[in-house]
């Protein structure tokens, strides 16, 4: 591919060194690369003379081509980078879903324990008692499960064995 940028590059600007110059390389590295390719190619592609190159016959003859080369490259490389850019946008997108389900299963855990010890202080006010029968609140959501759905909506599915135990004191 270095070989045909250099080849058009040449073709542009008619001298070694501005050729050079604009591809940003060495001219001895662009004159090793242009004789690579017209070796590869099997003759001459640029007259060479104190007043810069021209193209010769052969050169002349394989310039369309090259430039073609050159385009489909240059259309490679958007696809590629396009093809990149989307895969690696969708990831993102991914991970942001699954963050945003784990969020909401977090709060319907902690709605869930709210309303439980709301209950829990509307149902057994709190009452006078010894220190012996005071106990702390246990509450197991071992059984909780959340069904996210198509939508993206959080639907709770029914809890099945789930035992509250309140003690009679806060």
């Amino acid at each position: 591919m270095h070989q045909v940028r250099y080849f058009l590059a040449l073709c542009e600007e008619g001298s070694f060194v501005r050729a050079a110059r604009s591809c940003g390389v060495a001219q001895p590295s662009l004159t090793r690369a242009i004789r690579l390719l017209e070796e590869e190619l099997g003759g001459k592609l640029f007259n060479r003379n104190r007043n810069g190159t021209t193209l010769t016959g052969l050169g002349l003859l394989v310039r369309s081509d090259l430039t073609q080369i050159e385009c489909s490259a240059a259309d490679a490389k958007r696809k590629a980078e396009k093809f990149v850019t989307v895969h690696s946008t969708k990831i993102v997108q991914s991970r942001a879903m699954e963050g945003v389900m784990h969020a909401r299963h977090i709060v319907a855990v902690l709605v869930v324990l709210i309303v439980g010890i709301g209950a829990k202080q509307f149902l057994y006010p709190a009452r006078h008692a010894d220190a012996e029968s005071r106990a702390s609140t246990t509450i197991d959501t071992t059984q909780m499960q959340f069904d996210y759905g198509n939508n993206n909506s959080l639907q709770a599915k029914p809890i099945r064995d789930l035992s509250l135990i309140f003690s009679g004191s806060d």
